[in-house]
């Protein structure tokens, strides 16, 4: 939930106050509605010995000798927990990375290692050992269940056996700095990998394998979510280089990575996995999608229409650089408060995905800070935006925001403050434009992520 709602509420006029405590009450109900715990719960389903997942697939457990439960993700750790209290004492034993201390409830089958994220640690390695012993140990007549979700990636890193995880934090924080989007960043990640792209079904193979996710990405492509564990591979060692290429840092990357990258598109290293391995065409592998960005979407406009807005729902697929989507929102907003077209006012729009930032300057942030920042010049009396991640961190930070809002008042306080929204922006330093305004949403972490929300009152 939001920790910071009087704070963001309390200043401007009185129809600008109510539509920042609207916005506040639609972030809230979508976090509400993907909280991964109650996700799994509701999508795992356990009686007379047979497991139901999603309501799509059905297990006999009678049918295995073990059950093993492994994953990472933002929203693992919560996620583990309702498997344990759906299956029990059923759980031989599993293991999960998480990127912070849990904040509610205790494991008892399943092991828990704290990793850091977005950047790897050593911690991470060791627990993504771990997973790897559990599940290449599983044979034929053992079952494993995956639950994996956002961050998962960055969270279960495991370097080729010619990469060292300085390496890979190397290749992940160049990357970073660049407008590679998350797509990009994964492929690349997964020619570095022993147990990303698809490696992580061939090592449990011949084991059945059910995989449970909370998506992150854009379309829900598997073999880009967490980078593609549980899904076969098209992307090529030659793909990976190429997005290097592109985005100028080839030559910067550590010279391990780029001889490993030669060596591959070479053929002098194995490809990654793909639809032929026997993993994915044995019928012992179900992989499942229980919530994603269009859960928070369909959240979102439900809870707008609750409130009495005429809700337009216009992606749950938006990418893009932040500023220029923050322009296009804007623009739909005036167009909407001057004509009543395509909706009539009270309108709102919600647009589900995830934008990215070129940074150019020395300044803190992240993508919906910026995209907020970017909009405060066009934003009319009327017009209050919100951009937020919903696992409540946006970037890399001094603390942890999820994101930010603002409307004209907030252009009219930075003006008495004697701050310039666009200087700001040319720094890539909305954490501390918003900071000196109070425009942060705090949430915390939240255990759960589903990419970034965008909303836009017009009122």
């Amino acid at each position: 939930m939001i920790n910071n709602t009087h704070e963001l509420c309390s200043r401007g006029t009185p129809s600008g106050r109510r539509a920042r405590r609207d916005l506040c009450a639609i972030i809230e109900s979508v976090l509400k509605a993907i909280d991964p715990y109650e996700l799994v719960r509701n999508n795992l389903k356990l009686k007379n010995e047979r497991l139901t997942v999603a309501g799509k697939a059905t297990f006999n457990l009678a049918d295995y000798q073990h059950i093993y439960v492994v994953g990472a993700g933002k929203a693992v750790y919560d996620m583990a927990r309702a498997a344990e209290n759906v299956l029990g004492e059923k759980i031989t034993c599993g293991h999960i990375n998480i990127p912070a201390p849990p904040l509610s409830g205790r494991l008892k089958k399943i092991t828990a290692q704290v990793a850091r994220h977005p950047i790897p640690d050593n911690r991470g390695v060791q627990g993504a050992k771990r997973i790897k012993k559990i599940i290449a140990a599983a044979q034929a007549d053992d079952l494993v269940l995956a639950v994996i979700s956002g961050g998962g990636s960055a969270l279960m890193p495991l370097p080729a056996a010619d990469i060292s995880l300085r390496d890979k934090i190397a290749v992940t924080s160049l990357l970073l700095k660049t407008s590679a989007t998350i797509h990009e960043i994964n492929i690349v990640r997964k020619h570095l990998s022993q147990i990303k792209g698809g490696q992580f079904a061939s090592l449990a193979y011949p084991a059945t394998l059910a995989a449970i996710y909370i998506s992150d990405i854009i379309g829900d492509s598997l073999d880009i979510q967490a980078s593609g564990p549980t899904a076969p591979d098209p992307s090529t060692f030659a793909d990976a280089r190429r997005i290097l290429e592109r985005h100028g840092i080839w030559r910067q990357v550590p010279a391990a990575v780029r001889d490993r990258l030669q060596k591959g598109n070479q053929g002098e290293r194995p490809e990654t996995p793909d639809q032929g391995h026997a993993a994915f065409c044995s019928g012992r592998l179900v992989n499942f999608t229980i919530a994603n960005h269009q859960t928070a979407v369909s959240a979102a406009v439900q809870k707008g229409k609750e409130l009495g807005y005429q809700t337009l729902e216009l992606t749950s697929s938006l990418f893009g650089e932040a500023r220029e989507v923050a322009k296009t929102l804007t623009a739909i907003g005036s167009h909407i408060q001057a004509y009543g077209r395509p909706v009539r006012r009270p309108a709102l729009l919600v647009a589900g995905g995830e934008t990215t930032v070129t940074i150019r300057g020395p300044g803190k942030g992240g993508r919906n800070q910026e995209l907020v920042l970017a909009a405060m010049p066009y934003l009319k009396s009327g017009l209050t935006i919100a951009s937020f991640g919903t696992d409540g961190v946006d970037g890399l930070t001094p603390r942890p925001v999820a994101g930010a809002l603002a409307d004209s008042q907030s252009l009219s306080a930075a003006n008495q403050l004697r701050l310039d929204p666009t200087k700001y922006l040319l720094r890539n330093d909305s954490y501390h434009f918003f900071k000196k305004t109070a425009g942060h949403i705090l949430t915390g972490p939240t255990g759960t992520n589903v990419g970034d929300l965008m909303l836009l009152a017009i009122n």
